[in-house]
């Protein structure tokens, strides 16, 4: 593995002037043992430096120009990896969006990159301006190729600032980024590799409940306990949403496919939500050194979610949307209908039966017994468009012999309570039989 640097090609080790670093060498010999392609990787970072430091005019963006020229790569970048952030100041924090728009210009101009991909750092204590978290989460929504990846929640990090990593985590970088990097350029298949991130939040039922809506299945931690000397202390993660400026407002939190859903102790009029950004410190905590470690927000293969700020809570009440919609299944079919023979040998489970690969559904859908006429348990997604990525959400439901797909009491329409009422593609997945997509969206409501 090489990398370009003072007018030569050198050997890239870690431990060199010309390093790549931990990481970025990590991702490099991933790539070569998974793609069996040659990769070079050119390093433009400095240490503690600002982004105004690295736009055209900046000394480093001028180094980095003349590798690139001078490995005559111009125009063949496949990613332009972005990392940096901690040391950006506070009095120039609002400069930062208006400075990556020239950096993101020039890169593109000068590099031809194909993707970019910024690494929102983490809220630990060598930040200057806890404020750069939720600035990087919004820099992917002006820009249709650039990609935002969380690194909250990647562990072995240097417990004296909590900030850098040993090699161990950057290792853990160097991994998860290069699953990414397979599925973004080498035909890579791993499902859920990015960070997960907020779509939308509202209120649903009453004031007393808010549901979060993810791009991809979550997973909500357990409390973590450990020993601070003598003292055991216990870390709820419910706490660290914040309603407005207020947290530890949260009573109880669960993860229901791609939601996460919020019960909170009183009514609230808040209209904003933020998860992480407002501190990085243990809540209630004084010790110096007690720099938020765990639990994190992850989806359910371990990948945690971009932290966001002061995220829009929708004021209206979601209205859940009902389907109303039938599908036959050939093994069973009979003329017009369908058998009932699993059910009447007692084949059926009491429990819903999509939650193993490769569906991973995480619903706790359950029956005392399997009412009459039901055929078998089905699963049900409804999607924005035709792509598995605009997955809105999903339900577990049966499908009763006339092909009528029910709610798991057996008689009424499967109910959608955390997705509002609108035109949506249906998808229905089968254990033991191919899935089916309609052809056009349908308008769904209550």
């Amino acid at each position: 593995l090489n990398t370009y640097y003072m007018n030569n090609w050198f050997n890239s080790g870690s431990s060199t002037l010309w390093g790549i670093g931990g990481w970025a060498y990590t991702l490099a010999e991933s790539l070569i043992v998974h793609t069996q392609t040659p990769v070079c990787i050119l390093n433009g970072a400095v240490g503690g430096t600002t982004i105004s430091q690295h736009i055209p005019g900046g000394v480093y963006y001028t180094d980095l120009k003349s590798r690139v020229d001078g490995a005559k790569l111009n125009g063949k970048i496949k990613a332009a990896l972005w990392y940096q952030g901690e040391t950006e100041p506070e009095t120039q924090i609002n400069q930062y969006t208006t400075r990556f728009n020239t950096l993101y210009n020039a890169y593109k101009t000068e590099f031809g990159f194909q993707k970019m991909y910024v690494f929102q750092v983490r809220p630990a204590g060598c930040l200057y301006s806890l404020k750069i978290l939720d600035i990087q989460k919004r820099l992917a929504d002006n820009y249709p190729d650039v990609q935002v990846l969380s690194t909250a929640w990647v562990n072995g990090h240097k417990q004296f600032d909590y900030c850098h990593y040993l090699f161990s985590g950057y290792k853990s970088i160097g991994a998860y980024v290069s699953k990414i990097l397979r599925n973004d350029f080498y035909s890579g298949n791993f499902s859920n590799a990015n960070s997960p991130k907020i779509q939308s939040a509202f209120y649903n039922s009453s004031d007393t409940t808010i549901t979060l809506l993810f791009d991809q299945p979550m997973v909500f931690p357990s409390d973590t306990t450990w020993m601070d000397g003598s003292t055991m202390r216990t870390v709820s993660l419910k706490n660290y949403f914040y309603l407005g400026q207020n947290h530890s407002v949260v009573r109880s939190a669960v993860a229901v496919d791609n939601s996460i859903i919020l019960k909170l102790f009183n009514t609230t009029t808040a209209t904003t939500i933020s998860y992480l950004c407002k501190t990085n410190y243990y809540i209630g905590y004084a010790g110096q050194s007690a720099i938020y470690e765990y639990p994190w927000l992850k989806n359910t293969n371990g990948i945690g979610a971009i932290l966001f700020e002061d995220f829009p809570i929708q004021t209206q009440i979601i209205t859940p949307v009902k389907v109303n919609t039938k599908i036959f299944l050939q093994a069973p079919f009979v003329t017009n209908s369908m058998n009932t023979s699993l059910r009447n040998l007692g084949y059926l489970p009491l429990s819903q039966p999509y939650n193993v690969t490769p569906w991973n559904y995480s619903g706790n859908e359950s029956v005392a017994s399997i009412p009459p006429g039901i055929v078998d348990w089905v699963l049900v997604e409804l999607r924005s468009g035709t792509a598995a990525s605009t997955l809105v959400g999903r339900r577990v439901g049966f499908v009763k012999n006339d092909g009528t797909i029910v709610d798991i009491d057996g008689s009424s329409l499967l109910n959608f309570p955390l997705v509002n009422s609108g035109n949506y593609y249906i998808v229905i997945k089968h254990r033991n039989h191919a899935a089916v997509m309609s052809k056009n969206s349908s308008p769904l409501n209550a």
